[in-house]
């Protein structure tokens, strides 16, 4: 994985991933959409950065999914736990009923030597904390940042930079790729994301009917 590789979190061991928001307590009729769930809206966001950002993969879930509110996005709350890649444990919340939240993105990744926090309200922001010494922060534009987090930065540190850019980052690869001139590996989601998406929400809503741990 991308932090695995690099030996700062040594091997990693469990990975907690929530997206929580609380807009459908507040009014179902914001939702512009009909006929999808929490979990494959904010769900797969959700797996999608874990996986991203570990380079680990699902292997099966046992998911405990549920209408708190109801509406358009019903079932509107999923507590899943997660079977990863070599053993590892995970732990994933995706809920639109959670009241109060905004948009509560955050990633916990421990490892045998350090863990990390990251949070979409505060973007700019990772959280290092290592076995036997001090937290570290580490800050958009800022040192000691890898070359892959220096070359998605667009503006100097201190000015904050957009949620639009991030995607202006992925619409700019996705193009540089088709003209065959991206000189690095694609960084974008893929067809083949959407499918493995598609098949972890299929699973969890098996877990939940059957009360078992089921294989994605």
């Amino acid at each position: 994985g991308r932090w695995e590789a690099d030996g700062d979190l040594g091997d990693i061991k469990k990975v907690v991933v929530e997206y929580e928001q609380g807009w459908v307590c507040e009014s179902v009729g914001l939702s512009s959409t009909e006929g999808i769930s929490t979990l494959a809206d904010v769900g797969t966001h959700a797996l999608q950065l874990l996986e991203y950002v570990t380079g680990l993969h699902v292997e099966s879930v046992c998911a405990d999914v549920a209408t708190m509110v109801g509406g358009p996005r019903s079932p509107d709350d999923a507590n899943i736990l997660l079977r990863l890649d070599g053993g590892r444990r995970g732990v994933l919340i995706a809920s639109q009923a959670s009241a109060g939240m905004g948009n509560g993105l955050r990633l916990r990744v421990f490892g045998s030597k350090a863990g990390m926090l990251w949070e979409q309200e505060h973007p700019e922001q990772l959280h290092f904390m290592p076995v036997g010494a001090p937290a570290q922060k580490f800050v958009r534009g800022g040192a000691g940042l890898r070359p892959l987090a220096i070359r998605a930065s667009r503006i100097p540190g201190g000015h904050p930079e957009g949620f639009m850019e991030a995607f202006a980052n992925l619409y700019k690869d996705f193009q540089m790729c088709c003209h065959g001139s991206l000189e690095i590996e694609p960084d974008f989601p893929t067809a083949k994301d959407g499918r493995h998406l598609l098949a972890f929400v299929e699973a969890c809503m098996r877990s939940s009917e059957i009360e078992q741990w089921v294989k994605v």
